[in-house]
């Protein structure tokens, strides 16, 4: 790597944001509360996310939502979800 100018791996980086990622699996009140309605119109990918985030906030776990998708901004702001900022 050095022959290229590169002194360090990004592996303990990736390895450090991986440790802080957590799979939740698709159990029936995530998946009935997707089939709820939301505050406003979302698309069924979003609907899971939001209803996971908000499986989880109910599990007592602090969730913030980060998004580019104004849409789905909007919905997890009047759900009561802090929105990280991304910009």
């Amino acid at each position: 790597m050095q022959a290229y100018g590169v002194r360090e791996s990004h592996a303990d980086g990736a390895r450090k944001l991986l440790e802080g990622v957590n799979i939740l699996e698709m159990d029936l009140p995530v998946l009935a509360r997707a089939h709820e309605p939301f505050p406003k119109p979302i698309r069924a990918l979003d609907a899971i996310h939001l209803s996971s985030a908000d499986f989880l906030r109910g599990q007592g776990q602090e969730v913030t939502i980060a998004t580019y998708d104004g849409r789905m901004s909007a919905t997890a702001r009047e759900m009561g979800f802090e929105i990280y900022p991304l910009e």
